[in-house]
């Protein structure tokens, strides 16, 4: 469909919610569904506490494209704990 809008015309996108979340939330995420789900070992399940992100700091972005994407494109991204927990169940099944 962005194919056929005039506004995304010529132009190239790489889709994101933009989001910067910590290693933490990610273990977090992580730990909860290999509880709900039985697979993997929680104790196993580690992070890094000290990454900070960086040039750009976890919680900030890079850019503020959510507005474009829904205008330009008519995309609205998942919800980032949607996306997280999907996963990380696709993980713990993949070990």
């Amino acid at each position: 469909r962005a194919g056929r809008r005039s506004e995304a015309t010529g132009k190239r996108y790489i889709l994101s919610s933009e989001a910067r979340l910590s290693s933490v939330d990610v273990g977090d995420v992580l730990k909860m569904m290999a509880n709900e789900s039985g697979l993997g070992e929680t104790e196993a399940i580690t992070c890094d506490t000290n990454f900070d992100g960086g040039a750009i700091k976890i919680g900030d972005k890079e850019v503020d494209a959510t507005a474009r994407l829904e205008s330009e494109l008519g995309v609205i991204c998942r919800p980032n704990d949607e996306t997280f927990r999907d996963m990380a169940e696709a993980l713990l099944k993949a070990k």
